[in-house]
Order: C-alpha cells, then structure tokens, then sequence
C-alpha cells in the first residue's frame, strides 16, 4: 500500500466534527457542574433548616412544658431583676413527707430571657420543710439556667382567655422557621 493512500484514509476529524465533540463535552460538563452546585447548595439548606427546625421546637417544648404546670403566668420585665424576663411561671409543686414525716413542699418559679438572639430558661426551685406543727423548718434553693434556643429573631407573646400565645421565629442562614403556638396552664390563682 501506498504511504497517500494511508494519509488519504486517516485524513483525521473534520472542524464540524471537533465542534459538535467539543459541543457535547461542554454539555456533560455543564450538567456535571450544575449536579454538584445542587448537591451542595441543597444539603447546607437543608441543614440549615433542620437547625431552624430544632430551635424552634425546643423553645416550643420548654416554654409548653412549664406553662401546662404553671398556674401563675406574668409577661413582661420584673424590674427587680438585672434579667430581661419576657415570661415568668410560678406553681406549687406536690406536698410530700420525708422520712421524719415532715411536709415538704415546693415553689417553682421559672423565668424566660430573651436578648435578641437566645431564649434562657432560668429555673428556681425552693423547697419549704416544715414540722408536724406547721412550724418552717428549713429552706433550699436552687437555680438552673439553660439556654432554650438559639438564633430567635422575632419572639412574641401575650396572655388572654386563659391561654399563653407565643409565637418565634428563627433564622439561619437564608432559611426562616416560624411557630405559633398555645399553652393553656392548669390553673391561673394569684401568688
């Protein structure tokens, strides 16, 4: 065979042919670029609204949980404290005896911060121990703070027919989740 007939058969790609190859390849790698752009825009946004999620839901758990046993609700700022209050709950806890048969009984007072960013939930447990005679024996105290939530942009509420409405938002990132909710306490006396 013929050294021009060999270059005549292997003459190589057309310019049509390189356009439509370089076509397709940019093509596959558009998609491919634009597949892992989703894939990682899509799981920060999902994380970001499942922290979002999380903050307020917990809050909504806390803030349910004392206002069902609470049967006492003020809304607003105890001027006597350093504290920015938004919530106090108060309730008296079950009567019980110790092994002495002295009653003891329990006043909770359960106080929501708010700074703007984090709910805090500042828990004050005083037990009264007293005689057989109903003399005051001893008193302990304790306090337990927790931070409730985190990220809360917006926190309303208000106190009417018996019912505590609140209503947070929190945001993270470029995901928003708000909630609204009720909480009816057992009993509303004043203190």
């Amino acid at each position: 065979m013929k050294l021009s007939s060999i270059y005549r058969q292997s003459e190589g790609f057309s310019l049509l042919e390189l356009v439509v190859a370089l076509a397709i390849t940019s093509l596959v790698l558009t998609g491919i670029m634009v597949t892992i752009f989703q894939l990682v825009f899509h799981r920060e946004y999902t994380q970001d609204s499942m922290i979002a999620t999380e903050q307020v839901r917990s809050a909504h758990y806390w803030i349910s949980l004392d206002g069902l046993m609470s049967q006492n609700i003020e809304i607003g700022d105890d001027p006597e404290t350093t504290d920015n209050e938004i919530l106090t709950l108060l309730w008296i806890g079950f009567e019980r005896r110790d092994a002495q048969d002295n009653k003891l009984a329990d006043l909770y007072e359960v106080r929501y911060t708010y700074d703007g960013d984090e709910i805090h939930r500042i828990k004050n447990v005083t037990t009264e121990k007293y005689d057989s005679d109903g003399n005051l024996l001893d008193l302990y105290s304790s306090n337990f703070i927790t931070i409730v939530a985190r990220n809360i942009t917006d926190l309303t509420m208000s106190f009417n027919n018996l019912t505590l409405n609140v209503s947070l938002t929190a945001v993270i990132g470029d995901v928003q989740n708000t909630k609204s909710f009720k909480v009816s306490p057992r009993i509303v006396a004043n203190f």
